[in-house]
């Protein structure tokens, strides 16, 4: 393996590279140095989504969990870190990982429907939550309608921007953001204290 072929020095960041390009966490064992092990890892894991690569971590296990989190929006991840210092942020990672996964939903539409109308007649609000914009004879929506923050296209408008259905957005729902994110915040961390006192009680 050409890695090997390298001054002893370059080896590891060849690793690492090699790693990275295959997408392979198998790769990351053959580096020598425990950090650059451990970071290669977490990268690994958080763009694989797979939180098993977290469990062979020691000093970097929460910061992988958390760097899940802020892809996928899953909170129950966090339950998993035992720095308790850091619950904080992973609690900010739901956040982030939430609208992640609203914003993916949201352009899996725009994508998959091409160019899709002319004017705001050919579009509709769909979904449980009335939470998409979408052309009239649209058929096939995203299946995920768990989001925090569909709430949040109540009151927005539905209609033909640029050749594509999409709601406008305005300081009211960035508003509507802010409160929800705050509030599955305080959420998140009233739930963790009841479980530690129930645990301990």
């Amino acid at each position: 393996m050409k890695c090997r072929a390298l001054p002893k020095s370059e080896q590891d960041s060849c690793f690492k590279a090699l790693a990275y390009e295959r997408r392979d966490p198998e790769i990351c064992g053959r580096i020598s140095g425990k950090d650059l092990y451990e970071n290669c890892v977490l990268i690994l894991a958080q763009r694989s989504t797979s939180d098993l690569l977290c469990e062979r971590l020691d000093t970097l296990k929460d910061e992988c969990y958390i760097a899940i989190v802020a892809e996928t929006g899953n909170a129950d991840l966090c339950k998993k870190v035992q720095n308790q210092s850091l619950i904080e942020a992973c609690a900010d990672a739901v956040a982030a990982g939430m609208r992640k996964m609203d914003d993916v939903n949201q352009e899996l539409l725009r994508t998959v429907s091409k160019q899709n109308c002319a004017s705001g007649n050919d579009c509709m609000v769909a979904g449980k939550f009335g939470e998409f914009c979408v052309p009239k004879n649209t058929t096939l929506l995203p299946i995920n309608e768990n989001s925090l923050f569909y709430g949040c296209y109540a009151n927005l408008s539905c209609g033909c921007s640029g050749g594509y259905c999409g709601f406008a957005k305005n300081e009211s729902y960035y508003k509507c953001i802010s409160d929800t994110e705050e509030e599955a915040f305080r959420s998140y961390i009233g739930q963790l204290i009841e479980s530690k006192n129930n645990s301990t009680g």
